[in-house]
């Protein structure tokens, strides 16, 4: 338990890097470790514990591209279940993964369409890869999000079409 006010910080070197870390007025401390990627050690952080020590603890995990530092796989340890992100040239992401190789796995692709400003986002619905939820976002030269939409029926409907769908105003 810590005294009111104060921060406890603490780091250990084994196998890595481990530190714990506390802020104030919370007991709760997050370990989190630096493993090894590709032999290099203390790059990225590999392991997080929160509430480490407790009854309450939770530990994921997390495997990058070595390159790009991104990470690939996140998995919550407790429940072995993972998320998986693919990413393009510019590191944004096209394809998450959310359960993946379990009956609930789910997945969605993001198309960016740089040229023509605006970003398609697919979502599966019933089964793995249906794609079936499609939602589109269309942008002015400022970046700025101009116009929202879903697409009632994805199989009818064009996602690049601005007059299809339910559009999607502040």
């Amino acid at each position: 338990m810590l005294p009111s006010g104060k921060i406890r910080l603490a780091a250990e070197l084994a196998n890595g890097i481990t530190a714990s870390k506390a802020k104030p007025y919370n007991t709760n401390v997050t370990q989190i470790t630096y493993g090894s990627i590709n032999g290099f050690t203390d790059l990225y952080p590999t392991q997080s514990v929160q509430a480490y020590g407790t009854s309450i603890a939770r530990t994921s995990a997390v495997q990058y591209d070595f390159s790009t530092g991104l990470p690939t796989l996140t998995t919550d340890v407790d429940n072995n279940v993972s998320i998986a992100t693919d990413y393009d040239i510019l590191g944004r992401s096209i394809k998450i993964a959310n359960a993946v190789s379990t009956p609930l796995e789910s997945r969605t692709t993001t198309e960016y369409h740089d040229s023509e400003r605006f970003v398609v986002a697919r979502s599966d619905l019933e089964t793995v890869g249906d794609e079936t939820k499609v939602a589109t976002q269309f942008y002015d030269q400022l970046g700025r999000v101009r116009l929202s939409k879903t697409l009632e029926d994805a199989s009818t409907q064009s996602a690049a079409n601005e007059a299809d769908g339910i559009k999607v105003t502040d």
